[in-house]
């Protein structure tokens, strides 16, 4: 089990955002941290490592009126490894 420890800011003033963020992901429970990966023949792969960092960019549509949906995208590197992505749509409440 890992712990995330991070902090994001979120730039601009209209409905359009550029969300940048990083942290450290730490462990909770010893041993090694097995991360899923679908590009290796095995699935999976471990580390000694016992701290990883991440960065985070992305863009962030967020109307200022109540209950108008809410999409986000972004990349965030988890070093040493690779670069994934994600997005997210929601209401705003």
């Amino acid at each position: 089990m890992t712990f995330p420890i991070g902090i994001n800011y979120v730039f601009g003033k209209n409905i359009h955002h550029l969300e940048t963020g990083g942290g450290i992901v730490l462990p909770v429970i010893a041993g090694t941290t097995k991360v899923y990966c679908p590009d290796l023949d095995h699935g999976f792969f471990s580390e000694e490592t016992t701290t990883y960092t991440y960065l985070l960019i992305g863009y962030r549509l967020q109307p200022t009126n109540k209950k108008k949906p809410v999409f986000r995208a972004f990349v965030s590197p988890l070093f040493p490894f690779k670069f994934w992505a994600g997005v997210s749509l929601g209401i705003q409440l």
